[in-house]
């Protein structure tokens, strides 16, 4: 809406490439053409027309319809506009121009092209090309540039009721612009009808009311240098009598007219300045009614006053403020646009800013920048800063000087863009508080993502936006948008190349940030509700909308959070490490990761993250080889809320949540860690040194080759070491245990203390029940353990199966072998008990136990209970422990120590030298030695024998005659815990502790029992004769 001329150029190889092309021509409706009216159109015929000639006649009224067809029949110049805007020509695809030229509904059809260029902005008026986003939308949008938090932005004039009915005005959205505050850019503003007229002062004589300063309204300069608070104020200056009415007798009378538009379109034509008699006004009151009247086109009629007509009759005035926009200019100075500009992008110009060809062109500094500029656009977001700050003429602000807040400069540029200087309205400074500039700078992004797009959409981007098209309406009643092509090649390439769907659809809503039909427009594209979130090189978070989002964190170590709706997120090599948090709970919702180019399904490693505490997670970690880049997807495995649905690669390559469990569960020959799923799993995990977690189903975990840990959690499950030496731990459940021959070392831990869980070790073939050799392993500490040891003859394999004699909890219940042969619990306890010639360790079991050691030198270990232990053949060593305990050494030299509980020894002729040791002080423990058949009392020798020194000894000593069998009953006389109480014959006889030492210290015999054969007396005569010739003492 400048008025700029345009440099033209014929480019004959331009005209061989664009068969349907047609570029506009602009010029100003009413037959008034301006010198860049002249264009070039290009047809397919394959050679140029100049159009200025055929312009020429149309201005003239000599044009023919011979003229237009002459330029083609596929190429067309259809011509339409309104005083003051731009005329804008369209192509025949649109319109044919012989219809348009010999129909009835040619100003209808030019109208209403006029209308939805307006509304739509897709044509660029420099070069004809289809352009997105538009250029000013106007009308009554709401948001239609960026916004401060703006005081009044309302001027002034003061208009006089020249037809007598009331003063009449007309709304802003009528497109009228006018300079109020001189400062050479027109604004968009209310306006007064067309039968009443401005009161104006032609104050440089040059026949034109070019600013508000001309008018008497707010932008008025009193005589003071200060502006005047309102028209009547700066009508009252004129009144040098001081009468308070303006008239004849006034100096300034006859320079004042009124200025009548009649064609509404803010520039002074013929005939519409006028005298004040020629308008009928006689008199003009200085004085002044407040009012708060606003009139339905919403202009403030906030001063009124009357007017006295030449007829005497009184009529009205009013200082009506318009309303007015700031931020929607036109600049009002004459440029001349050079070619080398003119092929430049086309961006309009803002509140004062002045479109971006006009700017170029009065900056060579900014015409370079955009040259390079469109070189690599999407990588040039500094450069693209730099422009809008020397578009704006803020480069040289310090970035500081408006507080440690915000910008300045982005806060400058959006002051020149609505025309407004921002205030802090808490404390009246031009600084703006923290939360302010929150605001301020989200609205600097919108307008510079703005700029961006419009540069983008005429560069980059512009083979894309050429598919959408116009349709007239049948009625002629104005266009229609057909996005048709638009949408499919948009589909087209989301499909192919999402990186780029993104930048185009983020550039697409960026267009139309400040158009009044975006909801429409992106309806008719098809484009399903979605918001684009585009990083920088730095640490971004992005939260998503609860649409259908697009998120690319870029550069840098970003956090996404993607929200409601089938979000997609976008990861491109060198992107950093990036954090995915996923929470929508909403069916039918498909997120999905997109990885970019040089990204290969070979070259991504998996893996599984599980945390605990109170920030546990079970999240997937996303790795590349030969790169530091990562993805974490947070709590991935928690539930399907959390998931990505779907990773999608440019070769094509899909993987779904079932896809990358499953790669997850597949073994490596590296050390790995793998949890099975909450489902159950089945996990192989090949080489390496692994471990496996089972989850709360049955799962199945092999170990394979390698030192695995295999931990089955709850569940039936199957655990299997293979190859290696292996810890394995069933946790809850029945689980099962295999191992074949060459497994290795493996250690098993059970801990289930569910009822009925049946735990099983299952040998694979070649493993037979004569091959198994079972051995109880217990040891005690900090470590305390009772184990049971599985060895296998002509192997070196093992399985020790951790505290399994402790209680039931840790036991494997069933060792089935495949020839069906089952050990259960019981028969492994009695086999571990059963005595062989080697020389054994056996434990009696807490519950009580009878154990017959066989041969070899053999030790037998009491428990709790009341435990049965034979030593039989071989030096064996008895240890009774708790509870009343029956201990017999047998044959040879065995040590038998009975411990706590009323405990019994055995002695038969032939068992060797044993060694009896008591220790009990428990009240009414009566520990017995009994002797077999064949041991009379009276074979008895009964010695005491005392050492003194370190190891001093008080004991018994039990000879028998004819025998070199001998029993010691350590220290037996040093304290009665010592001593075994009963010492008890098969005749029943009965010897006392106390019966011994008076037999040995006062040569009292010692009783013998009596048989119906055999008195006492004779009894009594025979110990004391074999005593005498014993030696006994």
């Amino acid at each position: 809406m400048e008025n700029v001329t345009y440099s033209i150029e014929m480019d004959p190889q331009k005209s061989n490439n664009a068969a349907n092309l047609t570029q506009l021509v602009i010029g100003y409706f009413g037959n008034k053409w301006s010198p860049q009216a002249a264009k070039v159109i290009s047809g397919k015929l394959g050679f140029v027309f100049s159009a200025a000639s055929v312009l020429d006649k149309y201005s003239r009224g000599e044009d023919t319809i011979s003229d237009w067809l002459g330029l083609g029949s596929d190429v067309a110049l259809m011509l339409a506009g309104y005083t003051g805007n731009p005329i804008i020509a369209g192509v025949a695809t649109v319109l044919g121009i012989a219809s348009f030229l010999t129909s009835d509904n040619a100003a209808s059809m030019a109208k209403a092209y006029v209308d939805a260029s307006l509304k739509y902005g897709i044509l660029d008026p420099n070069n004809g090309q289809w352009l997105l986003p538009p250029q000013y939308p106007g009308g009554s949008n709401s948001h239609v540039g960026p916004s401060l938090d703006k005081s009044e932005a309302a001027s002034s004039p003061i208009i006089l009721d020249l037809d007598r009915d009331g003063i009449e005005t007309l709304a802003k959205q009528a497109g009228i612009f006018f300079d109020h505050d001189g400062n050479h850019f027109a604004e968009n503003t209310g306006w007064v009808s067309a039968d009443d007229g401005l009161l104006v002062l032609d104050k440089d004589s040059n026949g034109k009311i070019d600013s508000g300063n001309e008018l008497f309204g707010n932008n008025t300069v009193l005589s003071n240098g200060s502006l005047a608070a309102n028209g009547y104020e700066a009508l009252q200056e004129l009144d040098t009598n001081g009468d308070g009415t303006l008239n004849s007798r006034d100096e300034a009378w006859q320079q004042l007219q009124v200025w009548q538009d009649r064609n509404g379109n803010a520039r002074v034509d013929d005939g519409e300045l006028m005298s004040l008699s020629e308008a009928g006004i006689a008199a003009i009151d200085t004085d002044y009614k407040n009012s708060t009247w606003v009139d339905k086109q919403g202009n403030a009629h906030k001063q009124t006053g009357e007017v006295i007509y030449l007829d005497g009759s009184e009529g009205q005035s009013a200082d009506v403020w318009f309303d007015v926009d700031k931020g929607y200019t036109s600049y009002t100075l004459d440029i001349v646009v050079p070619q080398s500009v003119r092929a430049l992008p086309w961006v309009r110009g803002f509140g004062n800013m002045t479109d971006l060809h006009v700017a170029m062109s009065l900056n060579p500094e900014l015409q370079a920048m955009v040259e390079q500029y469109i070189v690599d656009p999407l990588n040039s977001q500094a450069l693209l800063q730099d422009i809008i700050f020397t578009w704006a003429g803020v480069a040289d602000i310090a970035a500081d000087s408006r507080g440690e807040n915000i910008d300045a400069r982005r806060l400058s540029v959006l002051e020149k863009a609505t025309g407004e200087n921002y205030q802090n309205k808490v404390n009246g400074t031009t600084d703006p508080l923290k939360n302010a500039a929150v605001l301020l700078e989200d609205e600097y992004k919108h307008f510079s993502d703005f700029i961006e797009a419009s540069l983008l959409s005429q560069t980059l981007y512009r083979d894309d936006f050429a598919t959408i098209s116009l349709t007239m309406k049948s009625d002629y009643s104005g266009l229609t948008l057909n996005f048709d092509d638009f949408a499919s090649h948009l589909e087209s390439i989301k499909l192919t190349d999402v990186n780029e769907y993104l930048h185009l659809r983020k550039t697409f809503y960026a267009l139309f940030e400040y158009s009044p039909s975006y909801s429409d427009v992106r309806e008719q594209l098809g484009i399903p509700s979605e918001q684009s979130f585009f990083g920088d090189d730095g640490n971004n978070t992005f939260s998503g909308s609860k649409m259908n989002d697009y998120i690319w964190g870029n550069k840098g170590d970003d956090t996404l959070k993607g929200g409601y709706g089938s979000d997609t997120y976008l990861f491109n090599m060198g992107d950093g490490k990036d954090y995915i948090s996923e929470g929508s709970s909403n069916a039918g919702d498909i997120d999905t990761l997109r990885f970019g180019e040089g990204i290969n399904p070979e070259d991504v490693i998996l893996q599984r993250k599980i945390t605990t505490g109170l920030k546990a997670a079970d999240s997937l970690i996303i790795t590349f080889r030969d790169s530091t880049d990562s993805i974490t997807i947070d709590n991935f495995f928690s539930g399907t809320k959390y998931q990505v649905e779907a990773f999608i690669f440019t070769d094509g390559t899909v993987w779904h949540v079932d896809t990358i469990k499953a790669r997850l569960l597949e073994g490596a020959d590296d050390d790995q860690t793998i949890t099975a799923y909450a489902e159950g799993s089945e996990i192989h995990a090949a080489g390496g040194n692994d471990s496996l977690q089972g989850a709360d189903n049955s799962d199945q975990l092999y170990g394979d080759a390698g030192d695995d840990t295999l931990v089955g959690g709850k569940g039936a499950d199957i655990l299997s070491g293979g190859t290696g030496n292996d810890t394995l731990k069933g946790g809850y459940g029945s689980d099962t245990y295999l191992f074949n021959m060459g497994d290795g070392k493996d250690d098993i831990s059970e801990g289930s203390s569910n009822a009925g869980d049946i735990d099983t070790l299952r040998f694979g073939e070649g493993i037979n029940p004569e091959d198994v050799i079972l051995q109880r392993k217990i040891t005690t500490g900090l470590k305390a353990a009772d184990s049971l040891i599985i060895t296998f003859r002509d192997s070196t394999d093992s399985i020790t199966i951790d505290n399994f004699f402790r209680e039931g909890k840790y036991q494997v219940e069933e060792l089935v072998f495949t020839n069906g042969t089952v050990w259960d619990v019981n028969t492994v306890k009695a086999m571990i008990l059963r005595g062989t010639d080697d020389a054994q360790t056996i434990t009696a079991y807490a519950e009580g136990s009878e154990i017959h050691a066989a041969g070899g030198n053999d030790a037998l270990q009491g428990a709790d209970n009341s435990d049965q232990l034979y030593g039989d053949a071989g030096d064996d060593s008895l240890i009774g422990g708790k509870g009343a305990d029956i201990l017999s050494g047998g044959t040879g030299n065995d040590t038998l120590k009975g411990g706590y509980g009323s405990d019994t020894y055995l002695f038969n002729a032939g068992d060797g030298k044993d060694y009896l040791y008591e220790g009990t002080s428990n009240a009414g423990d009566a520990d017995t030695l009994r002797f077999g058949e064949g041991i009379n009392p009276e074979d008895v020798i009964i010695q005491r024998r005392k050492t003194s020194g370190l190891n001093a000894r008080d004991s018994l000593i039990i000879t028998f005659r004819n025998s070199t069998d001998s029993i010691t009953l350590d220290d037996f006389f040093r304290a009665a815990k010592y001593q075994v109480e009963h010492i008890t014959f098969a005749d029943g006889t009965d010897w006392l502790p106390e019966d011994i030492l008076n037999y040995l210290e006062d040569d009292i015999p010692l009783p013998i029992a009596a048989s119906p054969d055999t008195p006492v007396s004779m009894s009594l005569l025979r110990q004391e004769m074999a005593a005498f010739s014993g030696g006994g003492v």
